[in-house]
C-alpha cells in the first residue's frame, strides 16, 4: 500500500483537492488507487495506477474541464 500508516496525509490530500474544486468521484478514485497501489521502487516515481489518474486529470485540463487551481493541485501531487 502506497500510503500505509499515513492516514493524515490522505485526509490532507483529499482536503486540498476538494478546495481546488475536484469532483468527489475524482478524489474518491485517487484515494482508492493510493490505498491499493504498491509503493514504487524509486521514491521519485509514481505507481502506474496513480500515473494513469494524473493522466486523466491532464486530459481534463486539455478539454478545459479542470481549472488552473486543479493544475496546481496536480503539480503538488506529482512533487511528493
Amino acid at each position: 500500500m502506497l500510503i500505509a500508516g499515513n492516514k493524515g496525509y490522505l485526509a490532507s490530500l483529499e482536503g486540498a483537492l476538494t478546495k481546488q474544486g475536484r469532483s468527489a468521484s475524482d478524489i474518491e478514485h485517487l484515494s482508492t488507487l493510493l490505498k491499493a497501489e504498491e509503493a514504487p521502487a524509486a521514491r521519485e516515481k509514481l505507481g502506474p495506477k496513480v500515473s494513469a489518474w494524473l493522466g486523466q486529470m491532464a486530459f481534463k485540463v486539455a478539454e478545459g474541464t479542470l481549472t488552473a487551481g486543479g493544475t496546481l493541485a496536480l503539480k503538488a501531487i506529482s512533487n511528493t
